[in-house]
């Protein structure tokens, strides 16, 4: 077992400590010294810590001075050490003993991160990470081994694309070699040298670290460390990739993830016999989940402009769906945005003051004419515009959203062109924009083959659903939900993001390890049956029509709500409930 070696003075001992403390997912905290003691104590009562290590960084007014082989010749008798347990070196052996190869054998590249620790006083630094690559098909393996140690925190901080966590540029880290990837992932874990910067930040006219090379070795296990406690089996944890180019995974429990694939699997219904199943892809909804979990900044459009003589023209599937997914995403601390075609502004700006709040900003996207519909979606998406460096958001979502066809039509399912109602205001644009910038992700939810996001199957779609030829969408999204209903696939999408709230595992790696987490009730997440109700009675009221069956009251795709959509709702928060039960117990 290594240990990083810090040494302050005893009136900075207290706030340091707390330091450690609020921070002991990073930098867990395995021995402090008493004021003036020389020895490791419990550790080891032989050694001398001003000397055993034979190299150290003197820091003066939070600079490093010099280095010294001898702590002896410093005043000691007001100093007080703490020995850090160093989750990288840790994680490295266990790696090792357990047959995966890693690269970085020897010293692994650190790098100062845009994630912030937890401050106490004067103390307060990025987190600096420490980079492991691992072969792509060992990552589940990796995992497994690493994260069910109970009193050493060793669940990587982040798997893929470092760009993620403020790293430019993998080739040179800000402390170590630079490493060799290959076609490797790289997972980073936590280090011990963010406690090192949270000491320069503290700016002390005298404080000691070891220099990040020459570390305390207790020549020990780590079972002994950690008081001989086996490994946790409380949570398996799920290596779940979430995007391909770059590469990103995510982390859940397998409770979590049985609970999100229960809920797709209860919204592939298809009661309409439209042949939905047919174009289902296993474990989008996961995905889709894990993205807006990750993400900070949400755009949100829906509508489906079929009921053209009426002033809303949109149908009543897709608006219940939106307002699921908005009012998760806003009560789990996400900014969200609606994109509103032209046609419908009053119409969201309706919902949103009704079942919402002013915390959703509408967006109407309408191309100023003259303008290209490309450079009004670049510019819509991206404050650099056709540059796409500077992104506005995270993740766009599209639920029953009108989409184009190979012809450049946006039809119906029994074929009819609504281009009238959809040519100002093109909104499929800025999916296909943002899906090929690759720096926006997206998803789609529908329940067709005619929606934003079937195009990642259109071929089933051509081939598979009727008139598919004609109706066929050609806009993908990085996920596609399919559902037998697409007001399911938002109501699930919403009952997902609940589930991973609740998740211990994800949670934790949601936060990077650093945050405290903060518990969101069940009601402030889902919208409870009473309030689908409320809402499809409003739609009604309002002039929204069902898309099928204009005529029909309380209906949605031809299905009446007291008779499909309630049973099926109740059963979705059922799941999200139980699921979440078995996350945290």
């Amino acid at each position: 077992m290594r240990f990083s070696v810090v040494v302050v003075p005893s009136a900075a001992s207290q706030q340091f400590r707390i330091f450690c403390e609020r921070n002991k997912a990073i930098f867990p905290l395995f021995y402090q010294s008493g004021i003036g003691e020389g020895t490791v104590g419990q550790l080891n009562r032989e050694s001398d810590i001003r000397t055993v290590l034979g190299s150290y960084f003197v820091l003066q007014n939070g600079q490093k001075a010099k280095h010294t082989t001898d702590l002896g010749q410093f005043p000691w008798s007001d100093m007080v050490t703490f020995y850090i347990g160093c989750v990288a070196h840790c994680v490295k052996r266990l790696l090792w003993d357990s047959g995966i190869p890693v690269q970085e054998k020897e010293s692994s590249p650190l790098y100062i991160t845009n994630l912030s620790s937890n401050n106490a006083g004067p103390f307060s630094s990025s987190v600096v990470v420490s980079l492991l690559s691992i072969p792509k098909n060992l990552l589940q393996k990796a995992v497994d081994i690493t994260v069910n140690f109970k009193d050493l925190p060793s669940m990587p901080i982040h798997i893929g694309d470092p760009c993620v966590i403020g790293i430019r540029d993998i080739s040179k880290p800000d402390f170590g070699d630079s490493p060799n990837i290959q076609d490797r992932v790289p997972v980073f874990w936590a280090s011990s040298v963010t406690a090192h910067l949270g000491v320069r930040s503290a700016g002390l006219p005298l404080a000691f670290t070891d220099d990040m090379e020459s570390l305390f070795c207790f020549d020990s296990t780590i079972g002994k460390i950690t008081g001989n406690i086996p490994p946790c089996q409380e949570f398996k944890v799920q290596v779940v990739a979430i995007k391909e180019e770059p590469f990103i995974a995510s982390l859940l429990s397998e409770n979590a993830l049985k609970g999100i694939r229960s809920l797709e699997f209860e919204i592939q219904e298809d009661v309409g016999k439209r042949g939905i199943e047919k174009l289902h892809i296993p474990d989008e909804l996961v995905k889709a989940a894990l993205v807006l979990s990750h993400s900070k900044t949400v755009a949100v459009h829906f509508g489906f402009p079929c009921n053209t003589n009426t002033k809303y023209p949109d149908e009543v599937d897709g608006p219940p769906g939106f307002l699921a997914i908005c009012k998760a995403l806003l009560a789990l601390g996400k900014r969200v945005s609606c994109i509103a075609s032209s046609y419908q502004v009053d119409l969201v700006r309706k919902l949103i003051s009704k079942f919402l709040d002013d915390r959703i900003s509408v967006l109407e996207f309408k191309p100023a004419k003259g303008k290209g519909v490309k450079t009004a979606a670049e510019e819509f998406l991206f404050f650099d515009g056709a540059d796409e460096l500077n992104p506005k958001f995270d993740t766009l979502v599209a639920i029953e959203a009108t989409s184009r066809t190979t012809e450049g039509a946006y039809m119906t399912m029994k074929g009819r062109d609504l281009i009238d109602v959809c040519k100002d205001s093109p909104v499929d644009e800025l999916f296909i924009q943002a899906h090929e910038s690759k720096k926006i992700a997206t998803i789609g939810i529908g329940d067709g083959g005619n929606e934003i996001g079937m195009g990642k199957v259109h071929q089933r779609v051509v081939k598979l659903i009727d008139i598919g030829p004609k109706i066929a969408s050609i806009v993908s999204t990085d996920q596609l939900i399919t559902a037998g209903v697409s007001n399911w696939g938002g109501s699930a999408l919403a009952a997902a993001l609940f589930i991973l709230h609740q998740c211990p595992v994800h949670s934790t790696y949601a936060r990077r390890i650093v945050q405290e987490q903060s518990v969101v009730p069940f009601e402030d997440v889902l919208n409870s049956l009473e309030k689908e109700e409320e809402i499809l009675s409003y739609l009604g009221e309002i002039g929204l029509c069902d898309g099928i069956s204009p005529g029909k009251k309380m209906s949605v795709d031809n299905l009446p709500f007291d008779t499909v959509h309630k049973q099926k709702l109740q059963r979705l928060l059922t799941i999200a409930a139980s699921s979440t039960q078995k996350c945290v117990t």
